[in-house]
């Protein structure tokens, strides 16, 4: 009985983290490891909302590496602003 909990709880462990593997990803700009979370809003037109949610001093290891939407935002900006000084 015992080693069946047992059993259960190290199988949902495995789940747990092989979603993790798949869903969170590693920014090699800011260094920080970060998940997208996508919910719709309440608003009557209903729209969906994505959302990076970062995880301080997380494992990067086997975490595929994709630069998060925020350094990618700044990245524009700054050849933006590159462009208007030249």
């Amino acid at each position: 009985m015992l080693s069946s909990r047992l059993v259960e709880t190290r199988e949902g462990w495995r789940k747990d983290a092989r979603k993790a593997d798949e869903k969170i990803m590693y920014c090699p700009k800011c260094r920080k490891c970060y998940e997208i979370i996508k919910h719709n809003s309440s608003a009557p037109g209903r729209f969906l909302i994505k959302k990076n949610f970062y995880y301080r001093n997380f494992v990067s290891f086997g975490k595929p590496k994709v630069i998060c939407s925020e350094c990618c935002a700044a990245q524009t900006n700054s050849n933006e602003n590159k462009k208007v000084n030249s």
